[in-house]
């Protein structure tokens, strides 16, 4: 469902050249930031800031892993994007539960408490 089907409009009121400095931002202002879960959950543990559920259902985040081939300096860094494959999908899964099914992999609403 979209933002305009559910009859709420969009308002950008800033950008930060940081996905990680979004924590800071709300914390000084009256702001709302719709983030993956686990990224909400963890600031919410280590500062002033509550994880609520979006009124709006978003579709979930993509994450992709690229790298650009070197052919003047080889390194084989297979293994690192295989580690971190492992890792997010572990992350992302419930035991018995494909990652789709997975709440930690919602979006939701952070804001200062």
């Amino acid at each position: 469902m979209g933002l305009a089907r559910a009859g709420i409009q969009r308002r950008i009121v800033t950008t930060i050249p940081y996905f990680g400095l979004v924590p800071q931002v709300l914390m000084q202002s009256d702001l709302i930031f719709t983030a993956p879960r686990r990224f909400a959950q963890h600031y919410a543990s280590m500062l002033p800031l509550a994880v609520i559920d979006s009124p709006v259902p978003f579709p979930r985040i993509k994450c992709y892993q690229l790298s650009l081939p070197q052919p003047d300096q080889p390194t084989d860094i297979a293994w690192l994007r295989e580690l971190m494959s492992s890792v997010s999908n572990t992350l992302t899964r419930k035991k018995g539960m494909p990652a789709s099914d997975e709440r930690d992999a919602d979006n939701v609403n952070i804001v200062t408490e």
